[in-house]
């Protein structure tokens, strides 16, 4: 009977213990975090400024840019980022957007609304254009011809000593068939004189892989993280031991970071579209990773 009752009691003990090691981890978890948060805002408050000179053909060219984009909103959903470290560090950018976005009869109001975004990333309303063409109207259905959209392109280039263009890379960010066409109509195959004898280079916005697109302020933690570890040899060798490292490839490319302001200021300015602010835009807000950082891809 004594024996019985022994086997019981250490039978319970023995659930008492199991069960405390379970709900170890989970009384703790949120705790554990906290100074990992914390930490991630402090990275986030203060991003440090890359040095925006790496953009330009050369030293001495005019920090001058065009960001080239296919529709009002392009420039607060996908660009802002670059567009603020640019107008915060002494550039000069304007903008040209390919269409006023009419897809819905609603083209002189994004008009405005784009205006008004461009204002609140830096960029005055005399800096930017915008060309309502009918070869060159907003739709998924509505295929562009390059040659068509390079022209004002060409003719932006030909009139203004730009040094740099900034324009969405070949998948398009949402892969619209207006946001690939503008990416083709920034193709020096338009204005090879240009690049020949006042060498304009252009950077294209990388697009994000699926999951990266939908991930909010992580890759920009992970790049700021990225760096901080590189700063130091040993970091370094740690990196090339786990093949993080960043190995120099045939393009060279840039990470543009938004910190918590200018990703502040980047919503402020996608809210001036009032006209857009369906649901899924609210979500791109607030998950969207290109609201809080750019990758530029050299494109020429």
């Amino acid at each position: 009977m004594s024996a019985g009752i022994k086997d019981t009691s250490t039978q319970t003990r023995t659930d008492v213990t199991a069960k405390r090691r379970r709900n170890f981890p989970s009384s703790l978890l949120f705790p554990a975090f906290i100074p990992l948060l914390l930490y991630f805002l402090y990275l986030l408050s203060s991003p440090p400024d890359f040095d925006t000179s790496m953009l330009l053909p050369r030293p001495d060219a005019p920090k001058n840019a065009l960001i080239v984009t296919a529709h009002p909103d392009d420039e607060a959903m996908f660009f802002s980022p670059t567009i603020l470290a640019l107008t915060r560090n002494g550039w000069n950018v304007s903008g040209l957007c390919l269409s006023n976005g009419n897809a819905e009869g609603l083209g002189d109001q994004r008009e405005k609304e784009l205006y008004a975004s461009y204002n609140l990333l830096g960029v005055p309303s005399s800096n930017v254009e915008i060309i309502n063409d009918p070869a060159l109207q907003d739709g998924m259905q509505r295929a562009w011809m390059p040659s068509d959209a390079g022209k004002y392109v060409y003719r932006r280039l030909d009139i203004e000593p730009f040094s740099v263009v900034i324009k969405f890379d070949k998948y398009g960010i949402s892969g619209h068939i207006n946001h690939r066409a503008a990416s083709l109509a920034c193709s020096p195959v338009n204005w090879p004189f240009l690049i020949t004898t006042r060498k304009v280079k252009v950077w294209a916005v990388r697009t994000p892989s699926l999951l990266e697109k939908y991930m909010g302020p992580l890759p920009a933690i992970y790049h700021l993280v990225h760096t901080r570890i590189a700063d130091t040899e040993k970091g370094r060798e740690v990196l090339r031991l786990l093949r993080l490292d960043r190995k120099e490839g045939a393009w060279r490319k840039v990470e543009v970071i938004n910190g918590l302001e200018r990703w502040w200021t980047g919503i402020e300015a996608m809210r001036e579209h009032k006209t857009q602010l369906v649901w899924f835009r609210w979500i791109w807000l607030g998950v969207g990773s290109l609201q809080w950082t750019n990758t530029l891809i050299e494109a020429w």
